[in-house]
């Protein structure tokens, strides 16, 4: 149990950095308010602790710090290789995939709705909205979802918070503009913050449910 207990420390602390970034995300659009890269830093760090600690739950006795330092695609490759708790990489990206598609066809479905109800456009067939206002079909959206795969978010954070080695932490990256926000259907979401929300979460749950059934 104290081997296990080592890698849920940093669990346990990485969770509470990504709760700090979902608490400023969630107010980055009030007035004087601007936390864009503070928040970047917290969710880099919360997913480096967290990867971190699925690999002390291997080997508790291992130099994580000397191993990694602060890469997270070194990291993020590490623990889907050595697979320490149930395909976690692989289950994660599915689950963030599955969360993206929920959210989008939920939007795309009210927008839809909305736009059918609104007597101006009453005039125009179902395909004739749909076109006029680019609402996509289910296909549509499945096809989209690549860009917005988690690897690929991770490497956004990775070289906009690290040095390209990935040993010494960059406070400010201003030439980087690969950002993707989705701005669609009333939708306004920072891939990046919304994608790195939902995966800290789905690492932290598969670990505890992962202590829980060794405990």
């Amino acid at each position: 149990m104290d081997d296990v207990r080592k890698g849920l420390g940093y669990i346990n602390l990485g969770h509470s950095y990504a709760n700090s970034a979902n608490y400023l995300a969630a107010h980055s659009n009030e007035p004087g308010n601007s936390f864009s890269h503070p928040i970047d830093f917290l969710y880099t760090h919360a997913f480096e602790l967290m990867l971190k600690g699925c690999l002390l739950k291997i080997d508790p006795q291992r130099n994580v710090k000397e191993e990694f330092g602060h890469n997270l695609l070194k990291l993020y490759d590490a623990v889907k290789k050595e697979n320490p708790i149930d395909n976690l990489i692989e289950n994660v990206e599915t689950a963030i995939r599955k969360r993206w598609k929920q959210r989008l066809s939920d939007a795309r479905d009210k927008w839809k709705s909305r736009i059918s109800s609104e007597g101006t456009f009453s005039a125009l067939d179902t395909d004739g909205r749909n076109e006029l206002f680019g609402i996509c079909n289910n296909q549509e959206i499945g096809d989209s979802l690549n860009g917005l795969s988690l690897q690929k978010q991770v490497q956004w954070l990775h070289y906009s918070i690290n040095a390209r080695d990935g040993n010494i932490l960059r406070y400010f990256n201003p030439g980087l503009d690969q950002r993707v926000f989705v701005e669609a259907f009333d939708l306004n979401d920072d891939v990046v913050w919304k994608s790195s929300e939902w995966a800290c979460a789905e690492i932290y749950q598969n670990f505890i449910n992962h202590y829980s059934r060794i405990e």
